[in-house]
């Protein structure tokens, strides 16, 4: 009996013991799961600017000229577009209207021409002396038929023409994409002249049915690139443009971030509860027991073999709540799994970011213009405080965590809600939704810039997992743009049958990793990061500006504001020798990353290859 007893107090004492430490480890967790404040870093590193800079500046060794036509449609919005290319370029671009225009060419880099109506604009005499002493001209539009058109188009090296009509899709034939011979754009429809090109034109892209999109036509020692269409005005094309400004005669450097960042939205978040007939059918389990059992750990082998940090964004409860009280929400099981999910995240090496309180749009009747179902706010004051309870409840179980980015649902935000966010996460810099807008008009669109309200813009450029080749040229033109890939996700779409189109989730997951691969093996000089050490790259890439000389054998940057390394694309079809102050690794084809090391450096080149 006394044994007996013994052994059920000593059972007893095990249990309170197990438990006991449960708790001490679980604390012991919480309180030391920390997120170091990588912009604090940043903006501490010391400053240096090269004595040279505003000098070399002043000198104007680099500059471009772009004419536009302010009375054309397409003009504008192409000038627009480029601009903003430009403007993250930092590079000197004066901007003339066809009307006004000096038609003095001497001393640019490069001369773009951005019209449709060549009547307007009566130099090109001028012009091609210009090129044929080593100048550079991109006609960044198709021309419509004029008398002007008529007496050059020889020279551009158009042998016959027709009409203009829309062609369907877009490949490159070579790599003016980084990495991105083959690369295609199958829904692009374009408006183009019909025509035949001279054997010497190299031609850089084509569409479906072969028609010549972009070529280049040698002129004397330089050159003029002819783009057979309008495809300037989409946002999506930026990369384009950098890579055929990487063609000139001078070579094109151009500074970039260079990281790779991968976001899952709506995780961590209440785990979906039910049956789910694909899910079952395939596996046997619930939509709870697939994203624990399946999901989540077939998307950390992902991240381990393709080398990826998550970016996650953290939802407390589905609702439909939009006045207080928010916390009447919270329990056990939700709590358990932000515990489990989150600090496998963390532990991964990625970051908990917030999404919201829950998925309702941080905006007021009357803003969306398409209905999602969601709840419009009806003031300020209850979205910020929904915005603290999830900021709250999130301290509740990491306390040392910050949290410093946000993703509206959605990715839609008004302008109140962005106030709402400065009111009530005072740790918050960094709000990232998409790069493109869709058919609806209400996402909120996003610059790689610094807005007005302080907060770091760090959009998205691509989603889902199925790889498609739209989805490739966006990535594409991403990276050759910024040296960037930013692509997000969702766990859910697995049992959305839209989203999914209707394929398992082995179908999406091998899809999806093929994506992944061919980022990793064609970029793996990408850096990859999470959104916090993304934001601080954006700082660097917005803060420094560097200024370049150009000679036959040397390009030689010079640098203001600059923090310990900066990174640049160069193109050039000329061997690097010797590097000071840098160094670089070849990417591609007759392209270099160069990882500036000090405020002034030397690329020394030789004879083309």
């Amino acid at each position: 009996m006394l044994n007996k007893r013994f052994f059920s107090g000593f059972i007893v004492l095990l249990v309170l013991l197990s438990a006991l430490l449960f708790v001490i480890r679980a604390n012991f967790v919480l309180n030391n799961v920390g997120n170091k404040d990588v912009y604090k870093d940043y903006v501490n590193v010391p400053v240096k600017t090269s004595k040279l800079f505003d000098t070399i500046k002043n000198e104007g060794n680099e500059k471009y000229l772009f004419v536009f036509n302010s009375s054309e449609e397409a003009s504008i919005k192409i000038k627009e577009n480029l601009e903003k290319l430009f403007s993250g370029m930092k590079k000197h671009v004066t901007y003339e209207d066809v009307k006004d225009t000096s038609a003095t060419f001497e001393g640019y880099s490069c001369v773009i021409l951005d019209f449709e109506n060549f009547e307007n604009f009566d130099y090109f005499d001028n012009l091609f002396k210009y090129v044929e002493k080593g100048g550079s001209v991109i006609i960044a539009e198709r021309p419509i038929q004029s008398g002007n058109f008529s007496s050059i188009y020889r020279k551009l090296g158009i042998y016959e023409r027709g009409t203009i009509d829309e062609v369907k899709g877009m490949k490159m034939l070579t790599n003016v994409l980084l990495k991105g011979k083959g690369a295609e754009d199958s829904t692009a429809v374009i408006s183009s002249i019909a025509v035949q090109l001279d054997n010497d034109c190299k031609v850089y892209s084509v569409s479906s049915d072969n028609r010549p999109l972009i070529w280049e036509k040698k002129i004397g020692t330089g050159k003029v690139i002819f783009s057979n269409g309008q495809f300037f005005v989409e946002k999506e094309n930026r990369g384009l443009f950098a890579g055929i400004l990487g063609q000139i005669e001078t070579g094109f450097i151009y500074p970039v971030m260079n990281m790779k960042l991968s976001f899952i939205d709506d995780f961590p978040a209440p785990i979906p509860i039910g049956y789910n007939e694909r899910i079952f059918k395939d596996y046997g389990k619930d939509a709870s027991s697939f994203f624990s059992d399946i999901w989540w750990p077939d998307m950390l082998k992902s991240s381990k073999q393709y080398d990826t940090k998550y970016s996650t964004f953290y939802i407390e409860v589905y609702n439909n709540r939009v006045s207080p009280n928010f916390d009447i929400v919270r329990d056990q099981e939700t709590r358990n799994t932000l515990l489990r999910v989150g600090h496998e995240i963390i532990k991964s090496g990625g970051e908990i970011g917030i999404h919201g309180y829950n998925h309702q749009s941080l905006v007021f009747k009357g803003f969306m213009k398409v209905d999602l179902g969601y709840n419009s706010w009806p003031n300020i004051n209850n979205m910020e405080a929904s915005l603290k309870e999830v900021n709250n409840y999130f301290h509740t179980v990491f306390p040392n965590y910050n949290i410093t980015s946000y993703v509206p649902p959605s990715n839609v935000i008004s302008d109140e809600g962005i106030e709402a966010l400065h009111n009530s996460m005072p740790d918050l810099k960094i709000i990232s939704s998409v790069f493109q807008g869709g058919l609806s008009g209400d996402e909120y669109v996003q610059e790689f810039e610094k807005s007005d309200d302080g907060f770091l813009q760090l959009p998205r450029i691509s989603s889902g997992y199925k790889y498609t080749s739209e989805k490739k040229w966006s990535i594409y033109n991403g990276i050759t743009a910024y040296g960037t890939f930013s692509h997000f996700l969702h766990p859910d779409d697995i049992l959305d049958s839209s989203r999914s189109l209707g394929i398992s989730w082995e179908d999406m997951y091998r899809d999806y990793n093929g994506m992944m691969k061919d980022i990793h093996n064609n970029f793996n000089w990408l850096r990859s990061m999470t959104i916090s050490k993304g934001g601080v790259e954006l700082s660097r890439y917005l803060d420094t500006e560097t200024e370049f000389k150009y000679s036959e054998k040397n390009i030689k940057g010079y640098s203001k504001n600059f923090r310990d390394q900066m990174y640049f694309i160069l193109r050039t079809d000329k061997k690097i020798s010797k590097c000071t102050g840098c160094s670089f690794t070849k990417i591609d084809d007759n392209a270099y990353l160069i990882k500036a090391i000090d405020s002034e450096f030397n690329i020394e080149t030789e004879g083309a290859k």
